[in-house]
């Protein structure tokens, strides 16, 4: 886990938090569900989830991660399991 200690207003005369990035696939830990169906459901809602990717520099590869602020919000819409999702095309395999 990495963190931005770029500071993030809560709310007007409060103090600041430090968003934390978290990796794909241990995020879809946290969260019980496969890393390949994470990540369709945030290309599907790109626009609420924009990516964040930083370069592992072990082998070169772009590496995508999630804030903890986002694992939150995904968390919110999974119920015991089963994933309620509000867009009408979303095939569950």
């Amino acid at each position: 886990m990495e963190d931005i200690e770029s500071p993030v207003s809560t709310a007007p005369g409060e103090g600041t938090s430090v968003l934390m990035l978290i990796p794909l696939r241990e995020a879809a830990k946290r969260l019980g569900m496969q890393a390949t169906t994470l990540r369709k459901y945030l290309s599907r809602h790109r626009k609420a989830f924009p990516p964040i990717y930083r370069v592992d520099q072990g082998c070169k590869r772009r590496l995508r991660y999630i804030t903890n602020r986002d694992i939150e919000a995904i968390r919110q819409t999974v119920s015991h399991g089963v994933m309620r999702f509000s867009d009408p095309h979303f095939i569950r395999t």
